[in-house]
């Protein structure tokens, strides 16, 4: 089904489909944007994309198709166009082009990186750790776009309700997993939970669709105090994820992912990261050349520079501004992560505004 998500004012005059795929990160971004359109009077619909096990070889001819796409999904995109679609991530771009191919006329924003040369797009929104050649059609953020939704407000009383008897501070450990060079094995597991455990709090955990469920499992048993996990997958009482984000009093995440540090970031909370990289014995031989760590390393040094990113250097930069800390180093707060709050509205408009500046010469 694709019914809008976002209320649209009366009267608008554009419209806009959102590419949802399968990962997280990137709808957020989208639904964040998307959101600030809404509120500028765009009629804003969803298309949730499922995608074949070989998509990726779609992407060797890098031309608009729905080929890497499921069927059952393509129906939903037909006439009558948008005028704009939102795609993030490798796996929604040939869809994206692909509508415009259809139309004619449809313009093309991306978020993050595309595997597509970047003037296939109107606009690309991106961020420090893609290393994008700056262009004309290319904005460079310092944060993926956020905004700042926030649980419903019945699920907010339910899990504060779980929570109630978990004394304060209560630390929300926001946990990635699998990612390019990063491999989350059981070791990096007792070694994040010692560390969270210096921060003396209860612990509100929860994984996400990446981390490995053995990861998970040492982590749990190492991490001592008063604690709540949540397993990704369990949704016998919903998503916690969101009601973490407004109940925890400071937050500690994983190194792998940007924006899960900007989300943290965005309550003006302190924020702790922890370094992703393997230690002695925490990444045996078979995991270093396993395909995903093996690819990243290729890409990181054959691959044209669009197609690399470097998640570490932008965490440093963050944490040489005061808005992280490494957790392993210092368990001072950070002195200055309230002010990523007014950066994050200000490149959101400033997106909003490049967005709608697409469409000057037509109103």
């Amino acid at each position: 089904m694709t019914e809008p998500i976002l209320a649209s004012q009366a009267g608008y005059e554009k419209r806009l489909w959102v590419m949802s795929g399968a990962k997280a990160g990137d709808n957020a971004q989208m639904n964040a944007l998307a959101t600030a359109l809404a509120g500028r009077g765009w009629q804003v619909d969803i298309r949730e994309l499922q995608f074949v096990p070989w998509e990726l070889a779609t992407h060797f001819r890098s031309r608009p198709t729905l080929a890497g796409t499921r069927a059952g999904c393509r129906k939903q995109l037909s006439e009558p166009w948008p005028d704009l679609v939102i795609s993030s991530g490798r796996r929604t771009e040939l869809a994206a082009r692909w509508v415009r191919k259809q139309s004619g006329s449809t313009k093309l924003v991306h978020l993050g990186r595309p595997w597509s040369r970047p003037e296939c797009f109107d606009l690309v929104i991106t961020t420090p750790q893609y290393r994008i050649p700056p262009a004309a059609n290319v904005l460079c953020n310092d944060f993926p776009l956020t905004n700042s939704d926030q649980a419903p407000p019945e699920d907010l009383i339910q899990w504060q309700t779980t929570w109630r008897k978990l004394p304060k501070p209560r630390i929300g450990v926001l946990l990635g997993g699998n990612s390019g060079a990063y491999v989350f094995t059981p070791k990096l597991a007792e070694r994040f939970a010692l560390q969270v455990a210096k921060l003396n709090g209860s612990i509100l955990a929860t994984s996400s669709r990446r981390t490995p469920n053995a990861f998970m499992r040492v982590f749990a048993e190492k991490l001592s105090g008063p604690k709540f996990i949540h397993r990704w997958g369990d949704q016998a009482n919903g998503n916690p994820y969101k009601a973490i984000l407004a109940s925890a009093d400071l937050f500690v995440v994983t190194g792998d992912s940007v924006s899960m540090a900007t989300e943290a970031l965005a309550t003006g909370k302190p924020t702790f990261v922890l370094d992703c990289e393997p230690r002695a014995g925490e990444a045996c031989f078979a995991d270093r050349l396993s395909w995903k760590p093996l690819s990243h390393r290729l890409a990181m040094r054959l691959a044209p520079l669009r197609y690399r990113r470097d998640v570490k250097q932008f965490q440093e930069n963050l944490v040489r501004e005061g808005f992280l800390r490494w957790l392993a180093e210092d368990t001072r707060p950070p002195e200055h992560g309230a002010l990523v709050a007014s950066t994050l509205h200000r490149e959101l408009a400033l997106s909003a505004d490049r967005v709608e500046a697409l469409f000057e010469s037509r109103d």
